[in-house]
C-alpha cells in the first residue's frame, strides 16, 4: 500500500530582542523557531551565540513556548553525531574492510562491468 504524504516544514529565526518583539505569534504546530542568539559561550577567548531551538504547538505564544533541550547540551550531542558519522571504522574496522575489499575484484570489457 502506497502512502503520500504532503507536508510542509516551517522555520522561523531570529535574535532574542526580535522574538520579543512579536511575543504575540503563534507558531503553528511542528514549526521550528530558532532563537540564533540563545546562549553565549567563550571558549579561548572567543565567544559564539549558540542557538535555542522551540516548536510550535498551534496554541501557545513563541514566549510562551519551552526551548526543546539546553542549547550547550544539544551542540554537544550534535558534536557527538558528527564525529559518530565521520568515524568510517566505528561498525567496520579497517581491517575487516580490507578482508572484504580483497574477495572481489573488477574490471570493464568494452560497456560491461565483470565482477571477479
Amino acid at each position: 500500500m502506497e502512502t503520500l504524504i504532503n507536508a510542509r516544514i516551517c522555520a522561523r529565526r531570529a535574535t532574542k530582542a526580535a522574538w520579543a518583539a512579536h511575543a504575540n505569534v503563534v507558531p503553528m504546530l511542528g514549526e521550528i523557531i530558532v532563537y540564533t542568539d540563545y546562549k553565549t559561550v567563550t571558549k579561548d577567548g572567543v565567544t559564539q551565540y549558540v542557538p535555542g531551538v522551540k516548536i510550535g504547538d498551534g496554541n501557545a505564544f513563541v514566549v510562551d513556548l519551552p526551548f526543546v533541550t539546553d542549547a550547550v547540551e544539544a551542540a554537544s550531542i550534535l558534536a557527538e553525531l558528527e564525529a559518530h558519522i565521520n568515524d568510517t571504522n566505528v561498525h567496520t574496522s579497517a581491517e575487516e574492510k580490507n578482508t572484504w575489499n580483497s574477495k572481489i575484484s573488477a574490471e570493464i570489457s568494452g560497456e560491461t562491468l565483470i565482477l571477479t
